[in-house]
């Protein structure tokens, strides 16, 4: 039998060709899903994206390789504009060696990477790179939108510590609608630079009654608002936007319970009583049945003859 020796370059070529045409078919066994925890939100919040991987191709991937090239990236985009770009390049995540059956979850807060401030539509979608097969894998497209909310409070404030010139704050209230419910946030920003420190939801806001807000002597904002029927939230957030304390508030007979500001600039609630869920409810008037008054006892709706 005559064998046929092959030359270097063809066999380069055919191992190659052996690879492309066995992809495919691997490639459709993995499955990128983008999923979002929200469709609006308020600028400058996080964003969150979760990329779901499925390994259904019957041996274990490896994600990433030795060269520490990102195998997670995103593409945002503005609709009906250009294209978002990243800040600093896309997350770094670690190798991961994704086991045959297996499937893992990623959750990125995409304003870390990607300047969403500005309000719009945006679309996503997720690229997971397989260095095995040299292919990216491009997940479905979700959309949002960031809006702004409406402002109900805000003041400055001037932060300054040992060894440093100071610094000014801006600290803000804003509501925000969606659906039916409507959602109380904070932000802290530096008015010289425009930078924003921190914007999140801090509870549920009921607006049968305004908030209140003041600062105290350390220039830590406090937020009082009605969060339901007859309950009160009190927040605390220092001038770097870091949730110091949280307590509910409960109104309780005709004491409805408010913020004081007393000598020397401390701030407390005054009325009502903290809320304890775990409390039971008081004791009700039991009404009970004529057949259940003893045989013995007086009747005092009886006129005496």
């Amino acid at each position: 039998m005559t064998r046929v020796r092959l030359c270097p370059a063809l066999c380069l070529l055919l191992a190659v060709a052996a690879l492309i045409l066995s992809a495919p078919g691997a490639m459709a066994q993995l499955q990128v899903t983008l999923d979002m925890n929200r469709t609006r939100y308020v600028a400058f919040e996080p964003v969150q994206a979760t990329v779901t991987i499925a390994n259904r191709a019957g041996k274990d991937i490896v994600l990433g390789d030795p060269s520490g090239r990102p195998w997670l990236s995103f593409n945002v985009d503005r609709i009906g504009g250009d294209s978002v770009l990243p800040y600093q390049g896309n997350p770094r995540l670690r190798p991961h060696v994704l086991g045959r059956g297996e499937t893992i979850r990623e959750t990125i807060s995409l304003g870390r990477y990607y300047p969403l401030g500005a309000l719009g539509n945006y679309s996503v979608r997720a690229n997971v790179y397989f260095s095995e097969f040299g292919q990216h894998l491009v997940s479905n497209v979700r959309s949002f939108a960031v809006t702004d909310g409406s402002t109900l409070w805000k003041d400055q404030i001037g932060v300054t510590r040992p060894g440093q010139p100071t610094s000014y704050r801006e600290m803000s209230l804003l509501s925000f609608q969606e659906d039916e419910k409507m959602t109380l946030y904070v932000r802290i920003r530096e008015p010289r630079t425009g930078r924003v420190l921190a914007t999140y939801p801090i509870g549920r806001l009921v607006l049968q009654q305004e908030p209140q807000a003041t600062l105290d002597s350390d220039s830590n904002l406090h937020a009082f608002f009605l969060t339901g029927p007859k309950l009160y939230r009190h927040i605390v957030i220092d001038p770097d936007g870091r949730m110091i304390s949280e307590q509910v508030h409960e109104a309780r007979n005709a004491s409805t319970p408010e913020l004081k500001i007393a000598q020397g600039g401390a701030v407390r609630v005054a009325g009502g009583q903290v809320y304890d869920p775990n409390r039971p409810e008081e004791n009700k008037e039991v009404i009970r049945r004529l057949s259940d008054r003893p045989i013995d006892a007086p009747n005092d709706e009886v006129p005496a003859y």
